[in-house]
C-alpha cells in the first residue's frame, strides 16, 4: 500500500479532504504492478471512507478531472467502476521510486479520516518523512504553508511537539506508528468483497473474517511459489463453488485449497448423502448450512 511522493506533493497541493480519503482509499487496493483497482462499489468506499454516495461520485469526477486517475465508464449500466492510479504503478523488478507507505494502521481509521484537509496534509508528510528521520523539524513559516501554525495543541493529539531556537520538532507518538501487518487483507479483501457484491453472495461478518483468513494464507503460500499457481486455482475453484452457493462456507475453502476436495457443489451433497456427516467435520457447522441450501436450491 504505496504512495508515490510525487503524487502526494500534489495531494497536498491541490486535494481537499474527502479527495485525500478516496485517493487513500484506492491506493491501498490498487495492484501494485498496474496502479488499477477493479469493482468499486460506491457502498464498501462510503462505509470506509466516511463520505456520502454523492460525494464519492463527486470525488472520483474530480479526482479525474485533476489528473489523479483515469476512471473506466465503458459499462455505463454496471455498480462497479475499474479506476487507474496515474503513475503510482510498481513494475516488478524495477527501481522503486520514493514512496508514502500507506499500511499505517491510524491512516485507516475514522479519527484521520475525519480531520479537515490542513491536519490531513501535514500528517501525511510527517508520515512520509519519519522512516528517514525520526525527529522532524519545520520553521514557523513551512507550518503556515500548511496551515497548521495555529493548530500546534490540536497537533499535540497525533505527535510530540518541542520548539527550540524558532523551530518545531515533531515526532510521530509511538502508538500511531503502529503498522498493519495484514496489508494483503485490504487488497484481498476489496477482492473478495466485489466478488459478493456482483454474484449476491451472502454473508456474516465471522463468514467473511474466515474465509478472507484461508484466502490469504493460501494466496501468500501461491506467491511463494510463482513456478507453480496450484494453490491459487484451488482458491479460485472453492470461491467459484461458493458463488454456486449464494454463500461463504469458510470451512469448505479451507478444505479444497488444503486437499483439492470437494470439486463441486454437486459432489459436495454427493458426498453427504453417501458418507454423512461424520466422514465431513472440517465442515464443522457449515455442513447443515450447505445441505440446507442445497435443498433449497433443489441441488
Amino acid at each position: 500500500m504505496k504512495l508515490k511522493i510525487h503524487i502526494l506533493n500534489r495531494l497536498i497541493s491541490d486535494l481537499n479532504s474527502k479527495e485525500i480519503n478516496l485517493l487513500i482509499y484506492l491506493a491501498q487496493r490498487q495492484e501494485e504492478s498496474t496502479g488499477i483497482i477493479k469493482d468499486i462499489y460506491y457502498k464498501d468506499v462510503v462505509e470506509c471512507t466516511f463520505i456520502s454516495q454523492s460525494h464519492f461520485y463527486n470525488c472520483l469526477r474530480s479526482l479525474e478531472k485533476k489528473g489523479f486517475i483515469i476512471v473506466d465508464y465503458s459499462n455505463s449500466n454496471s455498480k462497479f467502476y475499474t479506476v487507474r492510479i496515474l503513475n503510482n504503478n510498481f513494475p516488478f523488478g524495477q527501481k522503486k521510486e520514493k514512496y508514502l507507505n500507506l499500511n499505517y494502521r491510524f491512516l485507516h481509521t475514522g479519527k484521520f479520516m475525519s480531520l479537515d484537509a490542513s491536519m490531513k496534509k501535514f500528517l501525511l508528510r510527517v508520515f512520509s518523512l519519519k522512516d528517514a528521520k525520526e525527529q522532524l523539524d519545520f520553521t514557523p513559516d513551512k507550518l503556515k504553508e500548511y496551515n497548521v501554525l495555529h493548530r500546534i495543541e490540536e497537533l499535540k493529539m497525533f505527535l510530540s511537539v518541542k520548539e527550540y531556537n524558532n523551530k518545531f520538532y515533531f515526532r510521530v507518538i509511538s502508538e500511531l506508528t503502529t503498522k498493519d501487518k495484514f496489508e494483503l487483507n485490504t487488497y484481498l479483501g476489496h477482492k473478495l468483497k466485489a466478488m459478493c457484491n456482483k454474484f449476491g453472495i451472502k454473508f456474516n461478518k465471522k463468514e467473511f473474517q474466515d474465509t478472507l483468513e484461508v484466502y490469504a494464507y493460501y494466496y501468500s503460500k501461491n506467491e511463494k511459489n510463482k513456478t507453480s499457481n496450484k494453490y491459487l486455482s484451488r482458491i479460485m475453484k472453492a470461491l467459484d463453488i461458493c458463488i454456486e452457493m449464494k454463500r461463504l462456507i469458510p470451512a469448505m475453502i479451507r478444505n479444497v485449497c488444503k486437499t483439492n476436495k470437494p470439486t463441486s457443489k454437486e459432489d459436495i451433497i454427493k458426498n453427504i448423502a453417501e458418507y454423512g456427516k461424520d466422514e465431513y467435520d472440517y465442515f464443522d457447522t457449515d455442513l447443515e448450512e450447505i445441505f440446507r441450501l442445497a435443498i433449497f436450491n433443489n441441488l
